[in-house]
This record gives structure tokens, sequence and C-alpha cells, in this order.
């Protein structure tokens, strides 16, 4: 399972956990950039952060969103998804 921390802030009044996944095709800024558009997008994402060099995405979300959730969020973009 991948790094879950809680946090002290809260979304719509809920509490909210940062997750990290690592992220396997994306070969441009643009690709970075659909995958964080996607994440920022959801209702319970707070702040998303994709890191194109690093492969990575940084994620602050509601804390009942399964990591399964995100991760079905970018694999649908196409991208291989590994939670960090």
């Amino acid at each position: 399972m991948g790094l879950m921390t809680t946090s002290d802030w809260y979304l719509h009044g809920h509490p909210v956990t940062d997750q990290h996944q690592d992220v396997e095709g994306m070969v441009c800024d643009a690709c970075s950039s659909r995958t964080e558009n996607t994440l920022v997008q959801r209702s319970d994402v707070e702040t998303a952060s994709v890191n194109l060099e690093a492969g990575l995405a940084e994620v602050v979300v509601d804390s009942s969103t399964s990591e399964a959730e995100l991760v079905e969020a970018v694999e649908s973009l196409g991208f291989a998804v590994s939670v960090a």
C-alpha cells in the first residue's frame, strides 16, 4: 500500500490525505498537464502536482477516496500507475 499520511487539512469539512503515485508513460509536458488536470477536476481532490521528470503524481485528496480510484483515473489516460 502506498504512503498515506493524515494531515490537518480539510476539504469541504472532510479530512484529507496525501497520496503518491508513480506514473509511467508520460513523455512530454502535455502528458503531465493532462494527468494533473484530470486529477484536479475531481471533486474529492484538493490539489495535485505531477512531475514529468520524476514520473510522480502527488495528490491531496479526501481521506475517504481510495488509492484505486485515483489509479483508475490516471490509467484511463493510458498511463501505467503504481502507488509509491
